[in-house]
């Protein structure tokens, strides 16, 4: 998919679900700038699929 307004975002995800930075950073246990960046830039999270699913 190259048209933006179709990519599924983690931002997107994120306001679609109501959540707010801190609330996903808290549950992941990362940084709530961290996420920013993830949101924000190129930069991919480097997470295992365990530290995501035992959020």
């Amino acid at each position: 998919m190259s048209d933006q307004s179709q990519q599924v975002t983690l931002m997107g995800l994120r306001t679609r679900a109501g959540l707010t930075r801190r609330e996903v950073a808290n549950v992941l246990e990362v940084a709530e700038k961290t996420l920013y960046v993830w949101e924000t830039s190129n930069n991919l999270p480097k997470m295992t699929v365990s530290q995501v699913l035992n959020g």
